[in-house]
């Protein structure tokens, strides 16, 4: 399921698709799956789609785990979900940083790319020539 909604947007943006109407779509499946968070009755093949939709709505293509396992160390209260419909939809636990999975260290390195661009940028204002006369 998650290759084929992974190829539909890449030919969907290829093919000079509407990024407005595809950012739209993903917004009403974050919110489809969220649903899922409340106490409600839902059918099984409900439940069931709404779990496969889970990896495409967070945008989690790389299970970052045993990274975050590695450089972090959690206490074991953390370690329990805060409800069963907290764990079917694969928020296991009270850490932001495991529930956010991979976008937590995109959102990382956007910041170091950030930061580095701001030093190339004040070091380029600090070695700019002065004009000759």
């Amino acid at each position: 399921m998650t290759s084929i909604f992974g190829l539909n947007f890449g030919l969907n943006f290829l093919l000079s698709g509407s990024l407005q109407f595809m950012w739209g779509t993903i917004n009403t499946l974050q919110l489809s799956v969220g649903v899922g968070l409340v106490e409600l009755n839902m059918p099984s093949n409900t439940k069931m789609l709404t779990t496969t939709l889970i990896g495409i709505t967070t945008f989690d293509f790389m299970k970052a785990d045993d990274v975050s396992e590695t450089l972090f160390e959690f206490t074991p209260e953390m370690d329990e979900p805060f409800n069963d419909n907290f764990d079917k939809l694969d928020y296991s636990t009270h850490a932001a940083i495991v529930n956010l999975g991979s976008a937590y260290y995109i959102l990382v390195a956007l910041g170091m790319i950030a930061l580095v661009k701001l030093q190339f940028k004040l070091l380029s204002h600090c070695t700019k020539k002065s004009p000759r006369m």
